[in-house]
C-alpha cells in the first residue's frame, strides 16, 4: 500500500506521513481534583520520610524510633494511595507527636547548655534547626489534615473512581 497517495480527508497528499492515535484519557470530576493532588503530594512526602528513615537506619543511630518512623510513613503512603482514613490518621498522629518532640528537643538543648555540655553556638544552631524542622512538619501536617477531611467526606464510589483514575497510565512529555 502506498501511504504517500492517500486521498482521504485528514491525510496530506504532498508526500508527508501522518500517524495518529486515539487513546482513552480518563477524566476526573472537579470536586475530586484537589483530593487527588493532595494524595500525590502526601505520597511524595511519605516517600521522602521513608527514604530519610532508611538513610538514618543505615548510616545513623538505628533506634526503635527509626522503625516507627518508617512504618508510620509507609502507613501514610498506602493510606494516601488507597484513600484510607485509618492509615492516614496513623501518619498524621506520627507527625503530630514528632512535632511535639521537636519542641521538647529545644528544652533539652537549653538544659544541656545550662549544664555546660554544649556551647552557645551549638545551642543556637540546634534551636534554629529544630525551629525549621518544626515549621516543616507543621506545613506537612496541614496537608495531611486537609486530606483526612477530604477522605472523611468521600463515598465508596468516589474512592473507587479516584483509585481507578490513579491506576491509569500517564504519558510523560519532555519537550
Amino acid at each position: 500500500m502506498d501511504y504517500n497517495n492517500l486521498n482521504t480527508p485528514g491525510y496530506p497528499t504532498n508526500g508527508e506521513h501522518t500517524i495518529s492515535m486515539t487513546a482513552f484519557i480518563p477524566t476526573l470530576r472537579d470536586e475530586f481534583k484537589f483530593g487527588y493532588r493532595l494524595s500525590r503530594t502526601i505520597r511524595l512526602l511519605t516517600f521522602l520520610d521513608v527514604f530519610l528513615g532508611l538513610f538514618m537506619l543505615f548510616f545513623g543511630n538505628a533506634g526503635l524510633l527509626i522503625f516507627v518512623r518508617i512504618i508510620c510513613s509507609l502507613c501514610g503512603y498506602y493510606g494516601s494511595k488507597s484513600y484510607n482514613y485509618c492509615l492516614t490518621s496513623i501518619y498524621s498522629s506520627f507527625i503530630m507527636f514528632s512535632t511535639i518532640g521537636e519542641v521538647l528537643l529545644v528544652f533539652l538543648y537549653n538544659r544541656e547548655y545550662k549544664d555546660g555540655n554544649i556551647t552557645q553556638d551549638m545551642l543556637m544552631i540546634g534551636i534554629l534547626y529544630q525551629f525549621i524542622y518544626f515549621m516543616l512538619k507543621i506545613y506537612i501536617l496541614r496537608f495531611v489534615c486537609k486530606f483526612m477531611s477530604f477522605i472523611k467526606e468521600l463515598t465508596d464510589h468516589g474512592k473507587s473512581e479516584l483509585t481507578l483514575y490513579d491506576s491509569q497510565p500517564v504519558e510523560i512529555v519532555y519537550w
